[in-house]
């Protein structure tokens, strides 16, 4: 039985990221016929029109009221939705899918040190090796080129704190509400606060050709709602850093993807070598951390 569970909850984790990786493809596409403010309003609004309809479709309607107690919660999950899209989508719009996606690795160290705060633990010394690893790579990924891509990186590093945040967050909160529901919150408020945002900015540009369009339709419901759907779920068979694990594995999907659609963007040598050393120290970090909390 326990068996049964684990391999559930790698199976959750594993389809959860295949489909959240598509969000570097559609989402590059998708911002360079929108804006990335407008695409990120488009982009989450779709993801809570599919979620409600999800939810419906279960007959989970009833579980759309919320317990009191986790109202404050929820509505920070929404919040740091809201700038992780702000902050990605504009960080696409300067940097190559794959980069994007390397540095996007920091995303569960940076999750491993925010629970680490909260909870009160002590970064062990070899866990600072392997993000020291991590960081290493991040240099070796812009040497030459730091002027170039400085402000997409640090974009890239915001949108992953923003993202620890709500890993920390669904943690706490899927044994109260169930995953479907929290993902819809999760992006209709995001959608409320991006709707300030962008009309605020006078950037709500809607013109764009219908294969934007399709595509950002698609991407929305891919990632978003499906694809954080079943990382929630997974965390019903499974501890937040086995799943964080296995979203490490991102770039492995985007990598081909990326060659596909933009051909023309692709790692240089030394890009590949500092992703790959960024990738090796978010699995050694993940896998310290387990042996240490074992």
């Amino acid at each position: 039985m326990i068996q049964g569970s684990l391999m559930k909850g790698f199976l959750l984790a594993l389809s959860a990221c295949c489909l959240i990786s598509t969000n570097y493809i559609t989402g590059k596409i998708g911002v360079s016929g929108f804006g990335s403010n407008a695409f990120s309003l488009i982009w989450v609004s779709a993801a809570t029109c599919y979620a409600l309809i999800g939810i419906l479709w279960a007959g989970r309607q009833k579980e759309l009221i919320l317990p009191r107690e986790v109202w404050i919660q929820v509505l920070a999950l929404g919040v740091f939705t809201a700038l992780q899209m702000i902050f990605f989508w504009w960080s696409l719009t300067l940097l190559n899918a794959s980069l994007a996606a390397f540095l996007g690795r920091f995303e569960p160290a940076l999750t491993i040190l925010l629970a680490g705060l909260f909870l009160g633990e002590q970064l062990r010394p070899r866990e600072v090796v392997a993000f020291g690893v991590m960081l290493f790579g991040a240099c070796l990924s812009t040497v030459g080129r730091w002027e170039v891509v400085e402000l997409g990186v640090v974009l890239v590093l915001l949108a992953c704190l923003s993202m620890s945040l709500q890993f920390i967050l669904g943690k706490n909160l899927v044994g109260k509400v169930h995953p479907s529901v929290l993902v819809f919150y999760r992006v209709a408020v995001a959608s409320g606060i991006l709707a300030i945002w962008v009309f605020v900015l006078g950037e709500a540009r809607f013109d764009a050709a219908p294969i934007f369009w399709i595509l950002t339709l698609l991407g929305a419901f891919l990632g978003p709602c499906a694809g954080y759907t079943l990382l929630f779920h997974s965390y019903r068979f499974w501890d937040l850093t086995r799943s964080a694990s296995v979203m490490i594995l991102q770039p492995l999907f985007v990598m081909p993807l990326g060659l596909l659609f933009f051909p023309e963007q692709q790692l240089t040598l030394l890009q590949l070598m500092g992703g790959l050393s960024i990738l090796a120290g978010a699995l050694w970090l993940l896998s310290t951390h387990r042996i240490s909390s074992a």
